[in-house]
């Protein structure tokens, strides 16, 4: 898991990067959202199922441009190109 989405997520949807990590966590166990929001409030500090949904999705988008990002880098890096300026600034 990249931890770097804790903080990203906590500060989107203006929450604790802790709430964050404990959620990822339940939902990373496959937990489902309803099952979360009911009987893991303890875990996410209370929780209901829209904020759930909301990390999940955030997590989601997040993990896409990730996905895309490398993409790129591997397209730039078959051609040649790839310097490692560039891979630094990508990452």
């Amino acid at each position: 898991m990249n931890d770097r989405y804790f903080k990203t997520i906590a500060d989107k949807i203006f929450i604790s990067a802790k709430q964050v990590e404990n959620t990822i966590r339940l939902l990373e166990r496959e937990d489902t959202i309803p099952f979360i929001a009911r009987y893991r409030k303890k875990i996410t500090d209370s929780f209901n199922e829209v904020q759930v949904t909301e990390v999940k999705e955030q997590l989601m988008k997040l993990r896409e441009v990730d996905k895309h990002r490398e993409s790129i880098i591997n397209f730039i890096n078959r051609q040649g190109k790839l310097t490692d300026k560039l891979k630094d600034t990508a990452v």
